[in-house]
């Protein structure tokens, strides 16, 4: 049995715009957005004039049934700032991790292995040193770095560079001990030289 023609389907209309379900068109697309957000918000198809498509945006669920819709882009982020914001609704990292399929899990595990890293180790431990005296500089805390809109803007840069590299609170943490004892190390040598410059002017 095929899908009704667009005609035959019900219609959301919202000032000079018109909307259908996306799951009326295409069911197995939308069977495969499993995002969080996809609980709290419905895809729409807009339709242009002569009831083509012209694209899918995503409807905050909550203002709709309020009667103030609020429309986003599906790929960008602003509906998670939407929810965040306006909602105090955010990602529960309990839930995803319930929710991991086995093919995720095997990307999680493709990514750990040593032959997908992308990065020299002093790369790595350049971006480490960096991000700990950020944190440091800033008196920020080590969750800095699990930010949301953090990580987004990151991987506009440089998708590697968080597929890659943890930086959460524990592996920092752990980290800190290390750059703490080259730091020590190199101000003893630095202090030890200055005294040794200072017996050599004394003699002069």
């Amino acid at each position: 049995m095929g899908f009704p023609s667009i005609p035959d389907l019900p219609s959301i209309v919202w000032e000079s715009r018109r909307f259908v379900l996306e799951s009326h068109l295409d069911r197995k697309r939308s069977k495969g957005r499993r995002s969080w957000i996809t609980g709290h918000r419905d895809f729409l198809a807009e339709l242009g004039p002569g009831d083509g498509v012209k694209g899918v945006v995503g409807s905050c669920r909550i203002c709709g049934q309020r009667n103030r819709p609020q429309f986003f882009v599906t790929q960008s982020i602003s509906s998670i700032r939407h929810l965040c914001e306006e909602h105090s609704i955010r990602r529960d990292p309990n839930e995803e991790e319930a929710s991991l399929t086995v093919l995720k899990l095997q990307g999680i595990v493709a990514v750990k292995q040593p032959a997908s890293l992308t990065m020299t180790k002093a790369q790595t431990t350049l971006i480490y040193d960096l991000a700990i005296g950020y944190i440091v500089n800033s008196n920020l805390p080590f969750s800095t770095f699990n930010d949301l809109f953090l990580n987004a803007m990151l991987s506009r840069f440089d998708p590697k560079l968080v597929r890659d590299i943890s930086l959460g609170r524990h592996t920092l943490t752990k980290d800190l001990d290390r750059v703490y004892l080259l730091a020590r190390a190199a101000i003893k040598d630095e202090l030890d030289e200055a005294v040794i410059l200072i017996h050599i002017s004394f003699d002069c």
